[in-house]
């Protein structure tokens, strides 16, 4: 299954054994209780993305504090041209869709300075500086004069 645009998740036991997610069922719950471990529901398919359906936390008395996140898998719905697309993780420029963009377009982060500070964007198995990806023509001539 898909994480982002660059990453997998791997399951100790066989994915293809699992059924296919419905939009509206829990798909993948994340628990940081003892350990990180995240526990597949269903198989969630490509050209769809993880929504956080409910997010829970505890804080203790020692200032630690417990997670368990449940995510379903929902359909990437159709972008427009120069629409929000997703978040572009600053670190390793992985995309985490929203939408998908138009034929001709690629999900890129903007070159228009207000536009390209990155900012904390909270995704499944990450929480960290993104910048905001949007569909933007994408030029062949100009690419492979490169």
């Amino acid at each position: 299954m898909y994480l982002d645009s660059r990453s997998q998740l791997k399951f100790c036991n066989k994915i293809s054994e699992v059924k296919k997610c419905t939009e509206r069922e829990k798909a993948l719950e994340v628990s940081d209780k003892t350990q990180l471990i995240a526990t597949a529901q269903c198989y969630c398919p490509p050209y769809n993305y993880w929504a956080l359906g409910r997010h829970e936390s505890e804080v203790h008395h020692n200032g630690s504090m417990f997670t368990n996140d449940a995510y379903r898998c929902k359909p990437l719905p159709k972008c427009t041209e120069h629409q929000f697309c997703g978040f572009i993780r600053a670190d390793i420029f992985s995309t985490y869709f929203r939408c998908s963009c138009p034929r001709g377009d690629l999900c890129l982060h903007s070159t228009n300075k207000k536009k390209a500070e990155p900012l904390n964007a909270a995704e499944l198995f990450f929480y960290g500086p993104a910048l905001r990806g949007y569909c933007m023509p994408f030029n062949t001539t100009s690419a492979l004069e490169y």
